[in-house]
């Protein structure tokens, strides 16, 4: 486990910025004392390599100049109050709106926006401690307030402890304003698409599959060996298309199927979730594993409902 704390770069106003790091074996983190931003999260990929998997900029000017609040502690009150205004005790507080007539992220002067003091936390080598303060006043909100934000690692986590005083009644509600990419790189976009490409494809051949053997041929196995129905039911049911649990149901409404068989379909169907499950995930063995409980599951209650007779 390392701390170290340095230079970063200048705000626009010309003040120093700095940069924390907090890293173990499993896990890099990297803050800045504007706005207490989460600069980087570095974590090794399944692959094994590190890859950063929050968005951020270059530079602590770029943080100050944009409005996404990207990383940073968001407060006092996080999110948007509405009409700028809130009821506490016997008054109404009115605050600064700075989007559409709300009050968004606490305002002009939010934590969002301040310059924080970072050090390491007294009597522990393991984390560091942020502090600012709000002034009374400040966009309309009472009370001085004093916040403090820690930040620590536990293993492959971060962890935030938020502390906040304040000498009149007043509103807290703080939280971190980080934007994540798991995939380490790309748009989500992308990502998306790549899998969208994917399920049309497979859903696509699906379809045929299932139109060339015909729903005819599917009554007339399952309903030859009504004991053999949940088995073959189950099979069909981990088609990774809506269509199988369409053709299972239509099939139980029709007659030709009884529910049983029908149950264990859908129980062992997951649509497609399995085509995103086998074309993300790369353990092979664990999606293989996911597929057969899903199929022993659907089965089981299929036997199940048809040994004790039940009926729909």
């Amino acid at each position: 486990m390392s701390v170290s704390i340095q230079d970063f770069g200048k705000s626009t106003s010309g003040q120093t910025v700095k940069l924390a790091t907090l890293k173990n074996d499993f896990i890099e983190v990297q803050l800045l004392s504007y706005a207490a931003i989460i600069h980087r999260i570095i974590v090794k990929d399944r692959r094994g390599n590190p890859v950063d998997v929050v968005l951020g900029y270059d530079t602590a000017a770029d943080y100050e100049l944009n409005t996404d609040s990207m990383g940073a502690a968001v407060g006092r009150f996080a999110n948007r109050i509405a009409g700028a205004q809130f009821p506490l005790y016997e008054e109404i507080v009115h605050i600064t709106p700075n989007q559409n007539g709300n009050c968004l992220h606490s305002g002009l002067h939010g934590f969002n926006h301040t310059m924080f003091d970072v050090a390491l936390t007294p009597g522990e080598t393991d984390s560091v401690t942020m502090t600012a303060t709000s002034p009374a006043g400040t966009d309309g909100f009472p009370g001085n307030f004093d916040l403090t934000i820690q930040y620590s690692l536990a293993k492959s986590g971060l962890v935030i402890r938020y502390g906040a005083t304040t000498d009149a009644p007043t509103v807290c509600n703080m939280t971190n304003h980080s934007y994540f990419n798991l995939n380490g790189g790309g748009t989500a976009l992308s990502h998306t698409l790549q899998i969208l490409f994917f399920i049309v494809v497979v859903s696509f051949i699906l379809n045929l599959l299932i139109s060339y053997i015909g729903e005819d041929s599917l009554s007339t196995l399952l309903s030859s060996r009504p004991m053999l129905g949940p088995v073959i039911a189950g099979l069909v049911g981990l088609i990774p298309n809506c269509a199988a649990s369409v053709v299972l149901t239509q099939l139980y409404l029709e007659g030709m199927i009884n529910g049983g068989a029908m149950m264990a379909g859908l129980l062992a169907g997951a649509g497609v979730g399995l085509l995103v499950l086998f074309r993300v995930n790369e353990n092979v063995k664990e999606n293989l594993r996911i597929a057969l409980l899903l199929y022993i599951i659907g089965v089981v209650s299929g036997i199940l409902i048809e040994t004790a007779g039940l009926t729909f």
